[in-house]
């Protein structure tokens, strides 16, 4: 972005010269209010681009509403956040495109017949893909999930589930979440010898993950 900023302030005849300003947002729902409210009532920004994960922007998304100033997310795919209001957008996909092809992967290339689901509980991210992947699994009878087990936000905490995954057996484990969270339940997972493969969904992208050793 500031990159782009300084092409476009360069170029012959461009008068009115763009300017970025920049908030932290603490990576909470609480800090993306306060950062918002600090950009449109105190610095005066004519639209905000932010923030990453889904619980932030909805939280950001009421004072755009309230304030009448766009907010654009770039990376925050829960389906409800443009449902918010004319002054809420987006640049990704949504998770209903993000699951469905999550369930083409485990359909077409995977095989999987049967799965369980991982769930970061308080990731509206992790919830709403969840339940679009349980949604379609039912409708197009791809595979049987067979249990749904949860994790805490910004703690693996998977250790206490590795025997119920090696007692269901699953093809594939589905994993929605973000990075951080999702590489920690991997590792834990491999360090206590559970084997198979995780589909997991990182914040906007899908990955098969088959053989991570237990130091990735």
């Amino acid at each position: 972005m500031e990159l782009a900023c300084a092409e476009i302030n360069q170029r012959p005849g461009q008068k009115l010269k763009l300017k970025l300003v920049f908030e932290d947002n603490k990576s909470t729902p609480s800090g993306a209010k306060d950062a918002m409210k600090t950009l449109v009532n105190q610095k005066g920004v004519l639209a905000v681009i932010g923030a990453v994960a889904s619980n932030n922007t909805i939280a950001a998304s009421d004072v755009a509403m309230e304030e009448k100033v766009p907010l654009l997310t770039h990376a925050s795919t829960n389906v409800t956040i443009t449902q918010k209001g004319q002054y809420v957008s987006r640049l990704c996909f949504n998770d209903d495109f993000q699951g469905m092809v999550d369930g083409r992967l485990r359909a077409q290339h995977l095989k999987a017949n049967t799965a369980v689901l991982m769930v970061c509980k308080g990731s509206v991210y992790s919830e709403g893909l969840s339940g679009l992947i349980q949604k379609r699994s039912s409708r197009k009878r791809a595979e049987t999930i067979s249990d749904e087990l949860a994790y805490p936000e910004r703690d693996g905490g998977l250790k206490t589930h590795v025997t119920t995954l090696k007692q269901r057996n699953p093809d594939v484990v589905f994993l929605p979440g973000y990075f951080n969270e999702v590489g920690l339940v991997i590792r834990q997972a491999r360090e206590a010898g559970f084997q198979k493969i995780f589909s997991a969904a990182t914040a906007g992208t899908t990955r098969s993950c088959s053989n991570w050793p237990a130091a990735t």
